[in-house]
């Protein structure tokens, strides 16, 4: 399988999705990265390749690109707090 076919794999799990709280109704970008490391035929890639074929398909594939920036403004807020 492509990058791009175990993506599309993994963005069809029910698991991969958030069901409640703040982000209901968005991908669950970690669930999917996971996805993509673990299956049987990413080791036919290089880990660049898979960082920059997940990078690319999630930047031209999110079908919720206002809750993943939420998500991710979220996440970034979190990690300064805990350094500062």
């Amino acid at each position: 399988m492509t990058i791009n076919q175990i993506l599309q794999e993994a963005i069809e799990k029910p698991e991969n999705w958030f069901t409640e709280g703040p982000f209901r109704g968005g991908v669950n970008w970690n669930y999917m990265d996971a996805d993509l490391w673990t299956h049987p035929d990413a080791g036919d890639f290089t880990d660049q390749q898979l960082f920059d074929g997940f990078e690319e398909w999630a930047e031209n594939n999110d079908p919720m690109p206002g809750i993943t920036a939420e998500w991710r403004d979220s996440v970034n807020m979190k990690t300064i707090a805990k350094s500062a």
